[in-house]
């Protein structure tokens, strides 16, 4: 076979993280633990582009297909129209290059560049200090901006660590694969068609967790911020940066994007609630414009 003759002359996949990552992840079907791996075995993983996982509880097949575990049967019910809008081709193609950017700096109430928020997010996560063999999940990971920089960061600092990166769009996860592979850490992020809302994942199977920009497009916040207090492990960190209501003004126009969009914005002072009644524990906070950081413990 060509591949026992040369495997440099085919992709680099992410297939060698399933054996790992599979002892970490949840049916989302029955809750169940158990899974096991079929696949080509004369595939090396390391260039094995597609196979099946299978729950041992309830028999629920889950289809891995170019970088993506599918575990999402079907598309979330009841969504708001930001919601919908990460299904739209327009939005899944330009999300991270036009969207993002200029919404940050819009927000922001000045230019911050994705570097300047990448900086942020790897230094209050504290790379250094990760044990070995790292877990690192990433909430609504859209095109992956976030689970690109930890994966980048771990390479630098040759931590033996892996990404997972969630969200329920698979057109949003298929520009992520791309946008991995153009910096080169394909290797490095298992791909998960899932809803955060859901548990996914075994109990603290986590070191850190983030979620970028995604809190308030959230039906049930609450479920996300439960599923993540679950997910993370005793001495773990959970990034999140998100929008909030600063002052009467701010909140006219939040008012009106609530309306049309379905998404939710709450005050400073409420979304640490939010944080603090589902047991996490404030860390670190900064705010710009109506955008704020925040870094929870247990």
């Amino acid at each position: 076979m060509i591949a026992d003759i040369d495997h440099n002359i085919h992709p680099k996949t992410n297939a060698w993280l399933l054996p790992r990552a599979i002892t970490l992840l949840r049916c989302t079907e029955c809750q169940a633990q158990d899974f096991l791996l079929y696949r080509d075995e004369s595939m090396p993983l390391g260039i094995l582009l597609h196979c099946v996982i299978v729950c041992q509880n309830c028999q629920t097949c889950f289809k891995y297909e170019q970088g993506i575990i599918e575990m999402l049967q079907e598309k979330p019910a009841n969504l708001t129209l930001a919601q919908r809008t990460n299904f739209w081709n327009p939005v899944a193609h330009r999300y991270q290059k036009r969207w993002r950017n200029w919404c940050m700096s819009l927000f922001c109430s000045e230019k911050f560049p994705n570097e300047r928020e990448k900086e942020k997010l790897t230094d209050w996560l504290q790379m250094d200090s990760l044990p070995l063999q790292p877990v690192c999940i990433d909430l609504a990971t859209s095109h992956g901006f976030y689970a690109i920089a930890l994966a980048k960061k771990m390479i630098e600092k040759q931590i033996d660590g892996i990404v997972l990166a969630v969200d329920f769009s698979k057109k949003m996860l298929i520009q992520a694969v791309e946008q991995a592979e153009l910096a080169g850490v394909s290797d490095k992020i298992l791909w998960i068609l899932a809803d955060a809302e859901s548990p996914i994942f075994t109990e603290k199977a986590a070191d850190r967790i983030t979620c970028g920009g995604s809190m308030n497009e959230y039906r049930h916040a609450s479920k996300v911020l439960a599923n993540a207090y679950e997910w993370l492990n005793d001495s773990g960190l959970f990034f999140v940066m998100n929008l909030f209501r600063k002052n009467n003004f701010s909140g006219i126009m939040l008012d009106g994007i609530h309306r049309i969009s379905g998404l939710n914005f709450l005050s400073l002072q409420r979304w640490n609630e939010s944080f603090t009644k589902n047991k996490f524990i404030l860390h670190r906070q900064e705010s710009t414009g109506i955008v704020m950081f925040t870094l929870l413990n247990k």
